[in-house]
């Protein structure tokens, strides 16, 4: 199975609790789907480098993922049909990284 890390940007009008469960329910996504969850983070509101749907803030969670093509294609459409979801990016990557400081680094 490949390795992927998902970024998920969500409306900042939702409470905390809200981005929690939205988190959760994306787990589940991921995990009828053949997948497993390595790690989920819940970055919180963020400030965005510009405005996305009117919106000037968000709150970002992140996934690192282990799955197939189709874990992520099903995760991937389920994410374009949640209106609160403004904005997610999916991307291969050979290993997860956990140092910030480390990243570009091989």
């Amino acid at each position: 199975m490949a390795l992927y890390e998902t970024t998920i940007i969500l409306r900042p009008e939702l409470a905390v609790a809200d981005v929690e469960k939205a988190a959760e329910s994306f787990s589940g996504i991921i995990s009828k789907n053949k997948g497993k969850v390595i790690k989920k983070e819940i970055w919180g509101l963020k400030e965005l480098a510009y405005k996305i749907n009117k919106n000037r803030k968000g709150y970002y969670v992140h996934f690192g993922i282990e799955g197939t093509g189709e874990t992520v294609s099903e995760l991937r459409r389920k994410l374009k049909i949640n209106e609160d979801v403004i904005r997610d990016l999916t991307i291969n990557v050979k290993a997860f990284n956990d140092n910030a400081k480390d990243f570009g680094e091989e």
